[in-house]
């Protein structure tokens, strides 16, 4: 999928591909051209990370029933929660402490909210 980020046309035409799945696909036709470059932002990060770019696809299905500003952040909180129960790592580890110093307030919210 990096091969097709390099501008927001040929990421457009990739995700509407004959060969995606419908969902995505009418997703990213529906999109207007504000809402195409906000999810096109949001792509561009987690592809640097993620160890498997498959993951970002099952995530871009999530994006459609839920509401978020940074799909980094959804992810990397995830990963540390772990609800699928991945047995492998979905971050890279040279991302790892980026990740943690960057979301270290959203982390401590959460556990917190957590431990009730």
């Amino acid at each position: 999928m990096k091969n097709y980020m390099k501008n927001i046309n040929t990421f457009k035409s990739y995700l509407t591909a004959s060969n995606m799945p419908h969902d995505i696909k009418e997703y990213v036709k529906e999109l207007d051209d504000e809402k195409l470059q906000w999810f096109y932002n949001q792509a561009k990060e987690p592809l640097e990370f993620l160890t498997n770019e498959e993951y970002l696809f099952y995530k871009f299905r999530w994006i459609k029933k839920h509401d978020f500003d940074d799909l980094s952040k959804e992810i990397f909180i995830e990963s540390l929660c772990n609800p699928e129960c991945i047995k492998e790592p979905i971050i890279k580890a040279e991302w790892g402490d980026v990740l943690h110093q960057r979301y270290a307030k959203d982390i401590q919210e959460l556990y917190e909210c957590m431990r009730g």
